[in-house]
């Protein structure tokens, strides 16, 4: 064999398994990090800004105290709410702070300009 051909298997070899490592890697992205979204059944459409209004207020994955946590909304950090639930939760996009583009859950006792 010569020495280009084993130097392309390599390479080939390498490829292929950078491939299979990126692929896994993409499986074994947490799901956790992702705020379910409102099924049409459960929600209120709605559109409004609201701005936090507690020292600290969990911005969660569901409409529940149980749902995870993806982090904390401080005193001033903008929500533009797209849902709102019978039992007070709102569904929305941070605008600012330090989960500004993620979506998230949060209960209206927090915020300032709930409807």
């Amino acid at each position: 064999m010569l020495k280009s051909d084993r130097m392309g298997r390599a390479a080939a070899t390498g490829a292929i398994a950078l491939t299979l490592l990126g692929g896994a890697a993409a499986i074994q992205a947490p799901a956790a990090n992702a705020a379910s979204r409102p099924s049409a059944a459960a929600c209120q459409k709605t559109s409004f800004w609201a701005w936090i209004d507690a020292s600290a207020a969990n911005f969660r994955t569901g409409p529940y105290t149980h749902s995870t946590s993806l982090g904390l909304l401080h005193y001033g950090d903008r929500v533009q709410v797209t849902c709102a639930t019978d039992s007070n939760w709102y569904y929305g996009k941070a605008l600012s702070g330090a989960h500004r583009g993620q979506w998230g859950w949060v209960h209206h006792s927090v915020v300032l300009n709930h409807h």
